[in-house]
């Protein structure tokens, strides 16, 4: 197995991160949800303190009619990758990804707040780069180890939320999922293909809850993740599928999820770099 490498780990990671970030923020630019289109008014607050404590700053005030403001911060949020970029080959330039961390955090929270895109579609935009604020071959394969540990509990927790929530013992519970998830489409484009496709998966509750249980037994097989790397590729095909399957059947996207894919096959090589490490006789 290869031995794993600062420059070499960070710069697969970058590459798909890229990637998914590409495709993800034309499907926002299309959902029309970035600052300068919402042109934010109101807010939805949620229980969050991090949102809450973003808020006390009064900066969603601030924001209201100051388009130029937003443009700002779309711009600074889309070019924020150059930053990750500079790090990778530049390890002292490491520092300045903490900036990148917390304006990105800041931004999907305004994000989430003005739209209706839930911040769970954001985490991996400001997760990921936190990788980037280590400077060597040490502390990025801890921080990668960490973060594979932190995505994997992510994951299973949604598929223990079924179980709590009890949808998984409710045969109907997709259909219902789907009805609440595109009844404006319903409503208004009942004729369109994939409209016709969702009228369809409504009408057979059992095919649909067949693909709703698949999706959980999916995020629990998370839970094999936290004692063994064995089978971290098959679990990245899983996510792979989940993530394809929510883009079809609920419109979606969480390509910030799928940029988490490589950190968890990199983890692999750090744990078989650290093992293979010889030691010295004392």
């Amino acid at each position: 197995m290869p031995i794993f490498r600062r420059d070499k780990a960070l710069e697969k990671i970058l590459s798909v991160y890229l990637i998914c970030f590409l495709g993800w923020i034309g499907w926002v630019y299309s959902c029309e949800a970035f600052l300068s289109q919402v042109q934010p008014t109101h807010i939805q607050n949620r229980l969050d303190l991090t949102l809450n404590l973003l808020l006390s700053t009064g900066i969603h005030e601030w924001l209201v009619n100051q388009p130029s403001l937003c443009y700002l911060l779309d711009i600074l949020f889309l070019t924020h990758p150059l930053i990750l970029l500079a790090s990778v080959r530049l390890p002292n330039f490491a520092r300045i990804t903490w900036v990148v961390v917390a304006f990105n955090l800041c931004y999907a929270l305004l994000g989430s707040c003005y739209t209706l895109l839930s911040i769970q579609l954001w985490i991996g935009w400001f997760f990921i780069p936190l990788l980037f604020t280590t400077r060597d071959e040490k502390s990025t394969g801890l921080s990668i180890e960490g973060m594979r540990y932190a995505f994997l509990l992510i994951f299973l927790s949604a598929g223990l939320w079924k179980i709590r929530a009890g949808g998984i013992f409710d045969t109907h519970v997709m259909s219902g999922v789907l009805i609440t998830q595109h009844a404006t489409e319903l409503a208004l484009s009942p004729d369109n293909l994939h409209t016709q496709f969702i009228a369809w998966m409504i009408k057979q509750p059992l095919i649909s809850y067949t693909l709703y249980f698949l999706g959980t037994m999916i995020e629990l097989s998370f839970f094999v993740g936290l004692f063994t790397k064995k089978w971290d590729r098959l679990l990245s095909w899983g996510l792979i599928f989940f993530i394809i399957m929510d883009i079809l059947l609920m419109r979606i996207n969480y390509a910030a999820w799928l940029a988490f894919v490589p950190i968890i096959l990199e983890a692999k090589k750090v744990h078989h770099t650290a093992n293979s490490t010889p030691r010295t006789e004392q």
